[in-house]
């Protein structure tokens, strides 16, 4: 379960061989609905859409944004039915979203059943060495995948958002400030990245 005000790497993947995202505009319809969905519970930082799966670094909100966002939750007065009352909110947003997005998706290419991997994955982000080593590997994704040889050169991922003055809902100059800004930022994406297995990247970040 999801604490609050905790950083956390989420990441999931299709079932089986599936791909989560055919489309160019597919890509685009996940991360509108993810910020619809997620921004009442979470603070997002960098994210990566990949054909088969995702990351994103988050820091769950504050419980007091939370029952701000959610006031029903101010009718629970017993404070541990509270926290847990919390906890479900941030894994029913994310259910929203799984739920919507598979639902669109099947209705669109007209297939049936469960899209993503239950339940999804987290991690929580217990140091400063894990949180800067997450935000290289989460933008390094279709690199070490084969798919791109450069980070700017994919598309689907917050690289382009975090290095230009367009609106988002990023947490920008807050990451920014973690590398002494901008400039720090690309400077630190900017080492030599090879293809490696999924159990090497999980062994690289931490």
């Amino acid at each position: 379960m999801l604490e609050s005000d905790t950083f956390y790497h989420i990441y999931n993947r299709a079932n089986g061989w599936e791909k989560l995202f055919l489309e160019r505009k597919n890509f685009q319809y996940f991360i509108n609905k993810y910020a619809m969905y997620l921004r009442p519970v979470a603070d997002t930082y960098c994210w990566c859409l990949m054909p088969n799966h995702f990351h994103f670094l988050i820091k769950t909100k504050p419980k007091e944004d939370v029952i701000k966002n959610f006031p029903e939750l101010k009718k629970i007065t017993e404070e541990e039915s509270l926290h847990l009352a919390i906890q479900r909110q941030y894994s029913k947003q994310f259910g929203k979203l799984f739920s919507c997005y598979a639902q669109s998706f099947n209705k669109v290419k007209g297939r049936k059943g469960g899209l993503f991997m239950k339940p999804f994955k987290l991690k929580p982000v217990c140091d400063e060495r894990y949180l800067l080593n997450l935000v290289f590997y989460i933008h390094a994704n279709p690199v070490h995948h084969g798919l791109k040889k450069r980070i700017q050169d994919w598309e689907f991922s917050s690289f382009h958002l975090l290095t230009n003055n367009e609106s988002t809902f990023l947490m920008r100059k807050e990451l920014h400030s973690w590398f002494n800004g901008e400039a720090g930022f690309i400077k630190f994406l900017d080492k030599p990245i090879k293809p490696r297995t999924n159990d090497e990247f999980e062994e690289e970040i931490e």
